[in-house]
């Protein structure tokens, strides 16, 4: 016993976190925008493809420096691989910039 609490007892409470765990992953899957500061977020740009905006109509590098986004059909492969990133590389650069 832990704490007042049956083997059984345990292990379902174990399940249940497993549930709410699923549950907040399912979430977390669907969304394309997180808010990490007043005017700074990290968006879905792809499958697997993240950016970091800030103040609207930039993106933020790996460097923190800002650039106006183009149109799509003017954006460079330069400037999708320095403004394109994983989620968690993402989240990183954007709390850093917030920081700043």
């Amino acid at each position: 016993m832990v704490y007042g609490m049956t083997d059984d007892e345990i292990v379902e409470q174990i399940n249940e976190l497993g549930n709410e765990i699923d549950k907040l992953e399912s979430m977390l899957n669907r969304a394309v925008r997180f808010q990490v500061g007043e005017d700074v977020f990290v968006e879905k740009r792809g499958e697997n493809a993240w950016c970091v905006s800030a103040f609207g109509g930039t993106v933020v590098d790996r460097e923190l420096q800002r650039h106006y986004e183009p149109m799509p059909s003017n954006r460079t492969d330069e400037f999708i691989a320095a403004t394109r990133f994983s989620l968690s590389e993402a989240m990183d650069i954007a709390d850093r910039y917030a920081a700043q």
